[in-house]
């Protein structure tokens, strides 16, 4: 099979089982980094890249023109608006749990 149809055949039969029912999951940091590199592993056979390459994820997503699969998951939102139970660094003064006492 050519990279194009392998890369279809991902598509179709591996990313739609993986991701079923993803609405429901509630996903942390370390669940996407499971799956994102589980996607990678797949995803660098049919291209036939070898590790000696040194790659990126995202080049690899690129050549694969795929998105990752945070792009992918539909974003459930957490009690506090975050989304996969993470808070970005840079949100973690304005959302500390004094400021939403005072809300």
């Amino acid at each position: 099979m050519s990279i194009r149809t392998n890369i279809m055949v991902f598509r179709a039969v591996v990313l739609s089982t993986l991701l079923y029912a993803c609405e429901t999951w509630t996903l942390y940091r370390r669940d996407i980094k499971r799956l994102e590199s589980f996607q990678q592993r797949k995803l660098r056979q049919p291209l036939n890249t070898r590790w000696e390459l040194r790659l990126s994820n995202n080049e690899i997503l690129k050549r694969a023109r795929l998105p990752s699969v945070e792009a992918l998951h539909p974003a459930t939102p957490s009690p506090l608006g975050m989304s996969y139970g993470w808070t970005p660094p840079d949100c973690l003064e304005s959302c500390s749990t004094e400021n939403l006492k005072k809300e």
